[in-house]
């Protein structure tokens, strides 16, 4: 089961600097992990103390800290669990402690705390599609863990935060920028567990579709371009183009589609890729005039 300890400041004036809570488990709830977003926790035997640097503004609360626990007590055993918060400067300390009793019950809620884990699908993706990806978490007693909270880190992003459903299940929308994304999803206050979801990118040129075929020199010509891997559209890609004279850049939609317009000035090949999501590069040749013979790989 797990342990959640809320800290906030009922004072009129911020605190100081760090601020630590001390947290004394009885015989017979065994703390197993601790850990909250901007908190360092440990645990020794019985103990679990977590610290963080910052203070806290009058009125606000810091991030919970969460603590996976295992009830090895005989049912009907009273545990109680003893919690103190200290800050520097503090002139009211008879309300920095708490305590809280539970009674041990042989239906103990689930916790991912011990021998748990976090199943997501898809673990893979190809860069620039668009996912729906769902996950639960999962106690070692193979029980789903309901209202747990989720981070998924994806570098250049905001971790986003969620909780799981009464089911112990949970979504997001994900979409990979490159073939070098990679998504995690960690579940705070249970070690180091997590999953991880990596993007790659499309290995052939049938993944890149360019309308017309061929171009003429000189001739401004409206290229339709589409971006699809498995199935799936390759949106908000970065696609260049470069040959014979032209150089542009065009962004695809979330459907993965894109027009230019583009006018080269020669003959020879205009290149067409799309290097973030599709390893192929699209060539398409320029002829000089209406009898030349077509030229596309």
């Amino acid at each position: 089961m797990n342990y959640v300890f809320e800290v906030s400041n009922a004072g009129s004036a911020a605190t100081y600097a760090p601020t630590t809570v001390t947290a004394t488990f009885p015989d017979g709830l065994v703390p197993l992990n601790a850990g909250g977003d901007g908190w360092s926790c440990q645990v020794a035997g019985q103990t679990v103390t977590c610290t963080r640097p910052d203070s806290i503004a009058p009125g606000a609360s810091f991030p919970a800290i969460r603590v996976g626990t295992r009830v090895d007590a005989k049912p009907g055993t009273v545990l109680a669990v003893l919690a103190r918060v200290s800050t520097a400067g503090d002139i009211v300390p008879p309300n920095d402690t708490s305590q809280t009793a539970i009674k041990a019950d042989l239906a103990v809620a689930p916790s991912c705390a011990q021998s748990g884990k976090v199943v997501v699908d898809p673990t893979k993706m190809w860069a620039g599609a668009r996912y729906e990806v769902t996950g639960h978490v999962v106690a070692g007693d193979g029980r789903v863990v309901p209202g747990q909270t989720v981070r998924v880190v994806q570098s250049g992003h905001k971790a986003l935060a969620l909780n799981t459903s009464a089911a112990g299940k949970f979504s997001f929308v994900a979409r990979p920028e490159s073939g070098g994304t990679r998504i995690s999803v960690v579940v705070p206050g249970c070690g180091a567990l997590k999953a991880r979801i990596a993007a790659r990118t499309a290995p052939t040129c049938r993944s890149i579709s360019v309308t017309p075929a061929s171009l003429k020199a000189r001739k401004a010509t409206t290229v339709r371009i589409r971006l699809t891997a498995g199935g799936h559209n390759l949106g908000l890609a970065k696609v260049r183009l470069r040959g014979a004279g032209f150089a542009g850049t065009v962004r695809t939609d979330a459907k993965g589609r894109a027009t230019l317009r583009v006018k080269a000035k020669r003959a020879g090949i205009v290149s067409v890729e799309a290097k973030a999501v599709a390893k192929c590069t699209r060539r398409v040749g320029v002829v000089a005039g209406d009898t030349a013979r077509q030229l596309t790989g």
